[in-house]
């Protein structure tokens, strides 16, 4: 489908042209609608392929986006802030609260005079290529390695959005209970998965389905009964009715074919309020593999105030562009236009060999490719876990149970 029949991009240019004014020379720093939310794990060559994605989106969709990156527990030589600092010409290393906001505000005030005066240079699908200083990045570093971390990163990047982008959390106020104040200008997040590209019409496509359900009044949402089912029905008047968790975004896979029949299980578009109400996620599941997704939808479709929508079928009349998994050749390439780190086999411990044999020089051709540590994909706890908890209803409310500092 021609761009300019995409339904998606045909309103978002509407949008803009009502809002826009390009013959304005006040720049005005405002928080974002929409924070993409991203968990890296020494990920540096697909947050790569990830940011070349980024830079080029158009202009209007930009400005209207914040990157929040999770680091969770990253090694050194292969952290999210590293591979930025490679990649920005203008950063700082010193992060206190008084620097941080002169720098991010003038970093921003540049980037929006940038984008303004070659707004007449580019087109609303950005033609032409911009940069990395061009996106609203925000790191957030979790100090602990933790292995399978989904629930306690996913946590931390809601609760950053929902208090306005903290700066840090020190060990004494660790593991608290979170009791976030709900409104009904409750921030947008659209959490991505690290290994997930998404295409400038799909982006569009999620920055309307944000648009319109935020300029419904708060009272138009106040009713839903208990336990919804994942639907999406043919008609918008379900947006009148409930708080939604847009979910089971279609994708195509690391073959290269669209699984039509088994959309993302992860990706979703909700405010921080409604994932919150949902309870967020229980970091019991945290130290074994597997049951994040279940669980958490799970206890949304539970919650009388929400509806996890499933938008696959939306899409597919729509025509919108499914997310592109990239396949494991993503792992070891880098793009043209970025600079990436070096692969981490200089980085891994170096043990004493009793004694040379072909096995040793298989193992260090092999370990040469390393790039991130292997955990145990065994479910088999947490499947256990949560037929436990959704039997007897004790879900645990004690969340970030770590130290964490933003970097960049």
């Amino acid at each position: 489908m021609d761009k300019k029949e995409c339904p998606a991009s045909a309103w978002f240019a509407a949008m803009n042209r009502k809002t826009r004014d390009r013959e304005s020379n006040t720049y005005i720093l405002k928080e974002p609608k929409l924070t993409v939310l991203i968990l890296y794990y020494n990920d540096d060559r697909l947050l790569a392929h990830q940011l070349d994605s980024w830079i080029n989106y158009s202009e209007e969709v930009l400005s209207r986006i914040r990157f929040v990156i999770i680091d969770d527990g990253s090694i050194v030589g292969h952290r999210a802030k590293e591979f930025l600092e490679l990649n920005v010409h203008n950063k700082s290393d010193n992060l206190d609260n008084e620097s941080t906001t002169t720098s991010i505000e003038e970093t921003n005030i540049q980037r929006m005079k940038s984008n303004h005066s070659n707004a007449d240079e580019k087109n609303h699908y950005g033609s032409e290529a911009s940069n990395v200083t061009s996106l609203d990045i925000r790191i957030y570093e979790i100090d602990q390695d933790i292995d399978w971390n989904v629930g306690g990163a996913r946590n931390l990047g809601f609760w950053i959005v929902s208090q306005n982008y903290g700066e840090s959390f020190n060990a004494e106020t660790s593991g608290h209970k979170i009791k976030p104040v709900r409104n009904s200008t409750s921030p947008w997040v659209f959490m991505n998965d690290a290994d997930v590209l998404v295409p400038l019409e799909t982006m569009e496509f999620v920055l309307g389905l944000m648009e319109k359900k935020s300029n419904l009044s708060a009272d138009s949402a106040s009713s839903v009964s208990v336990g919804a089912k994942s639907h999406f029905p043919e008609s918008d008047a379900y947006m009148n009715e409930t708080n939604p968790v847009y979910a089971n975004f279609q994708r195509i896979g690391r073959k290269g074919k669209l699984k039509n029949k088994y959309p993302h299980p992860a990706v979703m578009l909700t405010t921080t309020d409604s994932y919150w109400a949902a309870g967020g996620c229980d970091e019991d599941f945290v130290g074994n593999y597997g049951w994040t997704d279940p669980h958490f939808f799970y206890r949304a479709n539970e919650s009388p105030s929400l509806e996890v929508v499933s938008i696959h079928k939306r899409m597919d009349k729509f025509s919108i562009p499914p997310l592109v998994e990239m396949s494991k050749k993503y792992e070891k390439s880098c793009p043209e236009t970025l600079s990436c780190l070096p692969l981490p086999a200089e980085h891994k411990p170096k043990t004493k060999k009793k004694r040379k044999d072909r096995s040793s020089d298989k193992r260090d051709n092999e370990e040469k490719y390393f790039t991130k540590p292997k955990l145990s994909k065994n479910n088999t706890i947490n499947n256990e876990l949560y037929i436990h908890k959704t039997t007897e209803g004790d879900w645990s409310d004690k969340y970030l149970r770590f130290t964490w500092r933003r970097v960049w």
